[in-house]
């Protein structure tokens, strides 16, 4: 295989990498907790691709509202995760199994997130 193989395959999971990187470590604003929880969805159950959820990003609430988190925004509630990023380094072995590991990831922070998207 070839190494721009390795990449695209790796890309194939871009979205909910980071997604569950900054739903974890509290990096979005409370608006993007609420549109991310529905793209990771709509990947995860319902199949939407990466690139439709891109586009949906045009009109989320980056274009007019700050994505990020704010330093002085209060705390999110604390969340056991059942999986993170590192349960993730340490168990890959190929971009194949890093992207099962990053989809199990995916869900498993979709599963556990709901008390980061109640409004406040």
């Amino acid at each position: 295989m070839s190494n721009n193989w390795g990449a695209v395959h790796y890309g194939r999971v871009h979205f909910l990498t980071v997604a569950c990187y900054m739903i974890q470590h509290e990096g979005y604003s409370d608006e993007s907790y609420v549109w991310v929880q529905n793209g990771l969805r709509q990947y995860l159950e319902e199949g939407r691709s990466t690139e439709m959820i891109r586009r949906d990003a045009a009109q989320g609430p980056g274009r007019t509202k700050e994505i990020r988190r704010l330093a002085d925004a209060p705390r999110l509630s604390k969340v056991a995760w059942p999986m993170t990023i590192a349960d993730v380094a340490a168990q890959m072995q190929d971009a194949a199994s890093y992207c099962r590991l990053i989809e199990q990831w995916g869900h498993a922070t979709l599963q556990e997130m709901e008390p980061l998207v109640l409004i406040r």
